[in-house]
């Protein structure tokens, strides 16, 4: 395995205009007869749970993305990902992009493996053709590794339906792999399997009353804030990450309009793709096999204990901001 040492990396300078820490200000550096290199943010340490929320009112999207050559979509898992990669399979034959489509299991935040897998892919960062990395994986500092910051994108879904589906996906699998059985579920009595999410919520029941939603880690990242039990804290900085280093990030609730925004905001990746999407038996077919089976419906008693729970409060908190980020850019984009 390769090691890839983080070396430090000075982050831009704001001009004065551009201080205001919104998505408009686009944390660009530009060296002298180098490429245009985007870097993450540089003040997401300064978030605080003490901030009352950080504000929207004054946002306005990015129409070009900072990375127009290198983009990276850290997919979430039960968020549509293996939709989105039949998606990108079919655009990259139409949009004539490279697609690396890595899969190494249980390496989510371990950035040396993925940096190994585009190496043996062949990745060299000149982008000769626009570039787009898939994998399950958290935020990323590429720049720390000296190598060009991608454009971000994701695609997430409210968290209480997310953990509900993994719940039951590791009971019962998915359309095309119905008799799939998760590690946790593997040893589970038949009463324990047949248990439904609101008798386990409602009954106190520990898979239940001590759920680790998980979901917050794939937008944060690595720094020390993300790895803090302080899930407050934890969220302001995910929100400052969401607000300043993701260019889009879409909702999977409305996945037809998540992708007429991709269209318009990455054109070179996704022209074509809601059409493809709503065209392509292929695709519809993926969607179709890819859904949890016997997914049981959350009761509104469950959703409002869950709701008022410190495991899914802050992971809502952030899901809401996303949203509003989401349609503030349809708003004005489309």
């Amino acid at each position: 395995m390769l090691s890839y040492a983080p070396v430090n990396v000075p982050m831009p300078v704001f001009e004065a205009a551009l201080a205001s820490n919104l998505v408009q200000n686009p944390r660009f550096v530009q060296p002298k007869n180098e490429p245009t290199v985007y870097q993450p943010s540089s003040n997401l340490q300064q978030a605080r749970p003490e901030s009352n929320g950080i504000s929207l009112s004054n946002f306005r999207s990015l129409t070009t993305p900072p990375n127009q050559n290198f983009y990276f979509h850290n997919k979430m898992p039960k968020c549509g990902s293996t939709t989105m990669q039949k998606i990108l399979n079919t655009m990259k034959k139409i949009n004539g992009y490279t697609l690396h489509n890595i899969y190494v299991a249980q390496t989510r935040n371990q950035d040396n493996i993925l940096l190994d897998a585009l190496k043996q892919a062949g990745e060299t960062y000149n982008f000769q053709t626009t570039t787009i990395i898939l994998k399950h994986h958290t935020f990323m500092n590429f720049s720390s590794f000296n190598l060009p910051q991608p454009t971000y994108l994701n695609v997430v879904r409210d968290p209480i339906d997310r953990w509900t589906s993994e719940y039951y996906f590791c009971r019962y699998g998915w359309g095309k792999k119905k008799d799939y059985k998760g590690n946790e579920c593997m040893n589970m009595t038949e009463t324990e399997l047949n248990r439904s999410i609101d008798d386990c919520v409602q009954q106190g029941i520990s898979e239940c009353a001590d759920a680790k939603p998980d979901y917050l880690g794939w937008l944060c990242g690595n720094d020390p804030v993300c790895m803090s039990s302080d899930k407050a804290k934890m969220a302001e900085f995910t929100k400052k990450r969401v607000l300043e280093d993701f260019y889009v990030i879409g909702i999977l609730e409305d996945f037809e309009n998540t992708l007429r925004l991709f269209e318009k905001l990455i054109p070179r990746i996704f022209q074509g793709a809601v059409n493809q999407y709503t065209s392509n038996y292929k695709i519809q077919e993926i969607v179709t096999d890819t859904k949890t089976e016997n997914r049981g419906h959350v009761s509104d008693t469950t959703r409002a204990i869950l709701s008022q729970s410190e495991s899914f409060r802050h992971e809502l908190d952030v899901y809401n901001f996303i949203k509003q980020k989401f349609y503030a850019q349809i708003k004005q984009v489309l």
